[in-house]
């Protein structure tokens, strides 16, 4: 009879047994005898190769299970590789980032591990791969029976490195076929890798100390878009910033953040699926928000299927003014599987680092490494953000340069910790284009990117060859300035007119039975003035057929405005013999708002445009 806690031990391999008695009060007795569960007899492993597996939901943390898988083997020097191998292939979920390799010992299981985890990007006989980027191909094996066949004698046969790596591509494997004689025995391996982030609940001290459930916030669905808002009229998020943020580390937020907050904002609005793209266009922004800040993201739903997406001041008060600092025009698009041959590129390029920033006469190629874990929920982390402009520097010689407009961005895939930002000169001189990848050159992001020198707040913003007048000289073009003080204290946005004449704009007719009950869901730019060289253009002109229901917001740069806008009409300027010929496209926005792009064209071919007919 045992009447204490004490160890239970038995002689070699005898089985335990125990007898239980229950006594009730009513009479009723029970007794029931137990014994220790059988050792199943394991059939024996034949000695040779295993195929060891790994996956994980990102790149970070599947290079964090190859480290502690890494660890537990060189401390286990006697570990059963065949038990360790049947265990990941049959007791763990495979995920999206995949990791598989043959081998024959221990040793040379740590080695490759831990080559992995350290960031090697070329491993002797390891295998990696994205199961989503190869759906459409295997899906092939689901339904073709001569594919299941193959694969069946590859189990059979032993043919291990097909296998490995068909399944990083997304194969799914039935791995008892690997074991005809008996499956080995499963055994305790390390857990998975859980981001180990901390989210305190931060309590405001002078708040009344009787807080209730609904005090305390919601999970936050994402580092920019902390509280979802939303109600039946429109989508909206909320965040609050108090500069402690990875992303805020310099008490401010970049066009970088920005660019990221509206994608996350896109992204949840229309529930992007893993094979769906976040396509951006016309990104602009007023400049760096300081923090601490509460900001506001709300997603408007257009006709056409894609959504507005703005970021402002956080307000619950609808009817008041409301500093604006960022818009853009978002999708879903599907994602394309890309690639970029990254010995191509070095190949024509020269480095003089040893390997990390490859420059030449219109590109760079620089590698790009930033830490794991703390940006795992970024798809575009501000770290890739930073490098790419470091390398956009490059391309005009090492003067720092900084973004201050994304006429297109896609995103296919989030960003790994661990890649390439390739970034070519265009035809536009102050437009770069984007492409971040991967370790092994799979596209991840693609954008165009319009940048600038660094300048003083206030200054100019000139846009080169608006309107020409051929009877006169070319103009000096001065800099796009890349920098806009805060809202609240903007000047008034000019836009220099290269030409002789000053061009007055007259007012679009608006139709009043399609807007006078309808409040505008946009806002309306105000303070904006032309000029010519002979002086202002009044900016009455402008302000006399424009509402101003938020006054404050400015756009960053007057070409911001979408080359696809909805409802886009093109109309071609026909030219004297000797003025020269250009396009001009006049963009309905709704709500009353016209946006008019010129390219090259003569004075006169502006006002016919302008006025009405």
């Amino acid at each position: 009879m045992n009447r204490e806690l004490r160890s239970w031990t038995v002689e070699g391999n005898a089985r335990r047994y125990a007898a239980v008695s229950s006594f009730g009060f009513g009479g009723t007795n029970a007794h029931v005898v137990v014994a220790e569960s059988a050792e199943p007899a394991l059939a024996p492993q034949p000695a040779g190769p295993v195929l060891v597996v790994l996956s994980a939901r990102t790149e970070a943390q599947l290079r964090q299970k190859a480290r502690d898988l890494a660890a537990f083997v060189r401390e286990r020097s006697d570990v059963d590789l065949g038990s360790l191998a049947y265990t990941l292939q049959v007791g763990r979920e495979a995920m999206e980032e995949r990791l598989a390799l043959v081998v024959e010992d221990a040793a040379t299981l740590v080695e490759r591990l831990s080559a992995f985890a350290e960031g090697a990007e070329e491993v002797e006989d390891l295998h990696v791969g994205q199961a989503k980027r190869h759906r459409e191909v295997m899906s092939l094996f689901a339904t073709d029976a001569a594919l299941q066949e193959a694969v069946g004698r590859w189990l059979s046969e032993g043919r291990l490195e097909q296998v490995a790596g068909l399944w990083t591509k997304g194969l799914e494997v039935t791995w008892s076929r690997l074991y005809p004689a008996g499956s080995p025995r499963r055994m305790s391996l390390p857990t998975y890798p859980f981001a180990r982030e901390r989210h305190w609940l931060e309590i405001d001290g002078s708040a009344p100390a009787t807080a209730t459930t609904a005090s305390i916030s919601a999970p936050v669905l994402h580092p920019l878009l902390q509280q979802n808002l939303s109600d039946l009229y429109r989508q909206r998020y909320r965040s609050r910033f108090d500069g402690r943020e990875a992303f805020a580390a310099a008490g401010l937020l970049d066009g970088g953040v920005l660019v990221e907050m509206l994608r996350a904002a896109v992204a949840r609005s229309l529930g992007a699926a893993s094979d769906e793209a976040v396509q951006l266009q016309d990104v602009a922004w007023t400049g760096e928000v300081p923090v601490p800040c509460a900001l506001d993201v709300e997603v408007t739903a257009q006709d056409d299927g894609t959504v507005a997406c703005v970021v402002l001041a956080a307000s619950d008060d609808d009817a008041g003014d409301v500093e604006i600092h960022a818009s853009a025009t978002g999708a879903l698009v599907e994602a394309e599987r890309l690639s970029c041959d990254l010995a191509d590129v070095q190949a024509r390029l020269a480095t003089a680092d040893g390997g990390e920033t490859w420059c030449g006469a219109d590109e760079v190629l620089c590698r790009v490494a930033i830490s794991t874990g703390t940006w795992s929920d970024h798809a575009l982390p501000q770290p890739w953000w930073e490098a790419a402009l470091r390398a956009s520097s490059l391309l005009g010689g090492d003067a720092a340069v900084e973004a201050v407009g994304v006429p297109e961005l896609c995103v296919h895939a989030p960003l790994a910790a661990t890649g390439w930002a390739w970034v070519r000169a265009t035809e536009a001189s102050d437009v770069v284009a984007w492409t971040l990848c991967d370790a092994h050159g799979t596209v991840c992001v693609e954008a165009f990117v319009q940048i600038a020198q660094p300048a003083v707040a206030g200054a100019t913003v000139a846009i080169p060859g608006v309107v020409e007048n051929a009877s006169s000289e070319r103009a000096a073009v001065e800099p796009k300035s890349a920098r806009i003080e805060p809202v609240a204290t903007l000047p008034p946005l000019r836009i220099a007119v290269a030409s002789a004449d000053a061009v007055a704009p007259v007012a679009l007719p608006i139709d009043a039975s399609t807007t006078e009950s309808a409040a505008p869901a946009l806002s309306k730019p105000s303070g904006i003035a032309l000029t010519g060289l002979d002086g202002w253009v009044p900016a009455g002109h402008l302000r006399a057929s424009v509402a101003t229901q938020r006054p404050r917001f400015a756009l960053s740069t007057p070409t911001a405005w979408s080359r696809q806008a909805p409802r886009a009409a093109m109309t071609t300027i026909a030219s004297p013999p000797t003025q020269t010929v250009g396009a001009v496209e006049v963009h309905d926005l709704g709500d009353g708002i016209q946006a008019i792009r010129m390219s090259t064209v003569s004075a006169d071919g502006a006002r016919n445009v302008l006025t009405p007919a």
